[in-house]
């Protein structure tokens, strides 16, 4: 009985350890910015839009370094630039809707494909996306806006 237990837990402990070099590989599997980095992007930018940058840095590194397997890292003023966007074109309001583009980046609604338009996470990642098939042209009007970039 004794050796039933053992075999059980260290099944679930493989199992547990497993899962753990999981994540510690999705998390190093593509560079990001390093946290002076972030900051250094954030400076200027209005703190409601400034406070995304962490989950933007996330997602812009990891499309731009797997789209096509390019490998090509973010760069600070890339993502100063994203940050500049969130707040021309939603303010750093993640409910904000406006003619049919919804979010943080005001993406129309035909580019989620399934995911939750309003959900900063899914918003995000879709701009990412977005912005690495098309670069800034989504954001035209606003991306090449006198901003100090």
């Amino acid at each position: 009985m004794k050796n039933v237990r053992r075999v059980a837990m260290l099944v679930v402990l493989a199992a547990l350890a497993v899962a753990a070099v999981g994540e510690v590989a999705e998390a190093a599997a593509y560079p990001r910015l390093s946290k002076p980095q972030v900051k250094c992007a954030q400076s200027g930018v209005p703190r409601p839009a400034a406070k995304w940058a962490p989950l933007v840095n996330r997602y812009f590194s990891k499309y731009l370094w797997t789209y096509k397997n390019r490998h090509r890292r973010l760069t600070v003023n890339e993502l100063h630039r994203a940050l500049w966007v969130i707040h021309y074109e939603s303010g750093g309001d993640p409910n904000c809707v406006y003619m049919g583009h919804y979010g943080l980046f005001q993406c129309r609604l035909d580019h989620f494909k399934g995911r939750r338009p309003l959900r900063p996470v899914s918003n995000i990642a879709t701009a990412a996306m977005l912005y690495v098939r098309r670069g800034w042209q989504p954001w035209a009007a606003t991306a090449y806006r006198p901003a100090p970039w």
